[in-house]
């Protein structure tokens, strides 16, 4: 499943957290981070990450808020 912009609110949440969009050359859509994290959105809602999640069911702004630690050291 190739990933998509998102919403607006995700993708400001996104820039708020030092990622910016980028789109590979076959289509696929992204957020690329500090510490070269990676996320996806999908059109049905969903979401993943390189490095994946910590923990199992976390939502994006939980990921998000908790990965923004190891982006600082």
């Amino acid at each position: 499943m190739a990933g998509v912009k998102g919403a607006a609110e995700e993708a400001e949440m996104l820039k708020a957290h030092g990622f910016w969009f980028a789109t590979s050359a076959n289509g696929d859509e992204y957020y690329v981070g500090t510490l070269n994290r990676l996320v996806w959105l999908y059109a049905d809602g969903t979401w993943a990450s390189d490095p994946r999640p910590p923990r199992a069911g976390m939502s994006l702004e939980e990921y998000l808020k908790e990965t923004d630690d190891l982006a600082q050291v």
